[in-house]
C-alpha cells in the first residue's frame, strides 16, 4: 500500500500567487518539472514520464505588457535549487522576467519590478 505524500506548504502559496498574477492580467501556466512515475495496482512502477526539464520554474507565462516570465515558487523560508537558479538566469539572459517568490508580497514586488523595467525600455 502506498503512503500518501504530506501536503506541500508550497501549494497554497503557489495557488495564491497564480491567482494574484491572473488578477493583474497575466497569462499563467503551472508547470510540473522532473519525473512522474506510473504505478500498477500493486504499486510497482511501470513507467516514468518526464515532465518539464528539472529546474523549470513553477509558473511561466506572459505579463500583460507582452513579456515572458518565469517565477519559481517556494514554501516560506526556502530558496530555489541550483537547477532552478540556472533556469531563472537563462530566462533573464534572453530578455524574460525571472524571479522567485515565497509570498504574495514577493510576487507583488516581482510584478512591479518587471513592469518598471519594461516601461524604461
Amino acid at each position: 500500500m502506498r503512503r500518501k505524500k504530506p501536503k506541500s506548504k508550497e501549494a497554497p502559496v503557489q495557488k495564491a500567487i497564480k491567482q494574484y498574477l491572473e488578477l493583474r492580467g497575466c497569462r499563467v501556466l503551472r508547470t510540473n518539472a522532473g519525473k512522474s512515475f506510473i504505478r500498477n495496482p500493486a504499486g510497482e512502477i511501470t513507467r516514468a514520464v518526464q515532465m518539464a526539464p528539472t529546474g523549470t520554474a513553477d509558473l511561466n507565462g506572459c505579463l500583460p505588457w507582452g513579456q515572458f516570465f518565469a517565477l519559481e515558487i517556494k514554501a516560506p523560508g526556502n530558496e530555489p535549487t541550483e537547477a532552478q537558479w540556472d533556469y531563472l538566469r537563462e530566462i533573464a539572459a534572453i530578455g524574460g522576467h525571472a524571479g522567485w517568490a515565497d509570498s504574495i508580497e514577493a510576487a507583488e514586488k516581482f510584478f512591479d519590478k518587471g513592469k518598471a523595467k519594461w516601461e524604461l525600455r
